[in-house]
């Protein structure tokens, strides 16, 4: 009796990574006997105020995300100068070149 059981629960238990299989219709299913529920308890409002975090914790998270938008906000403008200054670099190796080979094509013309 008791290997028949434990081969019962070793088949209806699901493996690690595998889903567990459908559940039968209505149809299939025996009738069981219909069991009253216990009438819930209703919950305290003084649950509720446990699971809010404090107004300094609050605050103290509202500081630190202000200080990192700040950061952030610098670091924007430090890579945003530093991205104009390669733009500007590029532009004059451009004219640069662009002189240069002005200037080739004058002495070739001659």
């Amino acid at each position: 009796m008791a290997k028949r059981a434990a081969k019962k629960r070793a088949e209806t238990e699901t493996p690690p990574g595998r889903k567990r299989p459908a559940a039968k219709s209505a149809a299939k299913r025996k009738p069981q006997a219909s069991v009253k529920a216990a009438p819930s308890s209703p919950k305290k409002p003084a649950a509720k105020a446990q699971r809010k975090p404090s107004k300094s914790v609050e605050s103290d998270r509202v500081a630190t995300l202000e200080a990192e938008l700040k950061a952030a906000k610098a670091r924007i403008a430090e890579l945003e100068a530093a991205q104009a200054d390669v733009l500007n670099r590029i532009d004059w190796v451009l004219d640069t070149l662009k002189t240069s080979l002005e200037i080739t094509e004058r002495r070739r013309a001659k």
